[in-house]
């Protein structure tokens, strides 16, 4: 039987930046060889006294490379609880698969599993394919556009807003979506990655769904940096009355030894 090295990548974030409507797994797809990988992440906070405060955030990634098959199995969960409220819980699964046709182009599939308490879905369901291909590519710059259609399922509860009752319901979408996944060094200590999802509902050209994942860093010397991460999540449609788009800023300092 041959044996595969295992690599473990471990960050402490004070944020999740996953477990989200839209899942950022391709930019995971530079990071896996020939080997099995796994990428995982986790945090946790919890605070006791007038405040009491729970927070859980968690993300693994296995990827295995065989010959021009990849195969990818995700897991990502968050979980916020405020005086014993929960206020956030979003939990998702997605088993992805690409095969390369030729050098950085591959066609893929996959399969999402989910729900989450934010967006106020209590299942949502996705069954896709499409095309990712090198665009521009100069040394360790790249360039990346994937793109195809997914079907999907969404259950939402029943809820009340402005005193009005809303009973639960399920939508039933084709979406084409449309990804960029770009890598550029402005210069030997200024690097620049952006991760863009947007999602059409061909049912409904005004739906339209978009995540940004912004990542600026500057090196200080070779194993410290410090970085300026911009996340936005936003839809020109909320299903649920109530509902705002939302975005976060992270930066602070990276070491490596």
């Amino acid at each position: 039987m041959k044996k595969y090295p295992l690599k473990i990548l471990f960050v402490f974030y004070s944020i999740n930046l996953f477990g989200q409507v839209i899942i950022d797994t391709e930019s995971s797809l530079k990071k896996i060889d020939s080997t099995f990988h796994v990428f995982g992440e986790f945090s946790g906070l919890s605070t006791k006294g007038n405040i009491k405060m729970s927070i859980l955030n968690s993300s693994l990634i296995l990827g295995q490379k065989v010959d021009k098959n990849l195969y990818r199995l995700s897991f990502q969960n968050s979980m916020t609880k405020f005086n014993g409220t929960l206020f956030d819980n979003n939990i998702s699964g997605q088993f992805r698969y690409n095969y390369n046709y030729k050098s950085n182009n591959s066609l893929f599939s996959f399969i999402q599993l989910g729900k989450s308490l934010r967006e106020s879905i209590n299942s949502r369901n996705l069954y896709g394919l499409g095309l990712r291909n090198r665009i521009l590519t100069k040394e360790t710059n790249y360039l990346d556009f994937a793109y195809g259609p997914f079907y999907e399922i969404e259950k939402y509860p029943s809820y009340i807003y402005s005193k009005i009752p809303y009973p639960k319901f399920t939508k039933y979408n084709w979406r084409f979506s449309l990804n960029s996944f770009s890598y550029i060094k402005i210069t030997n200590q200024v690097s620049f990655l952006s991760t863009i999802y947007s999602q059409l509902n061909l049912n409904d050209l005004r739906d339209i769904r978009l995540y940004l994942n912004l990542y600026l860093s500057y090196a200080i010397t070779k194993n410290i940096s410090v970085f300026l991460r911009y996340t936005s999540r936003s839809s020109s449609i909320q299903y649920v009355k109530g509902n705002v788009n939302d975005s976060s800023i992270l930066y602070g300092t990276k070491i490596s030894l």
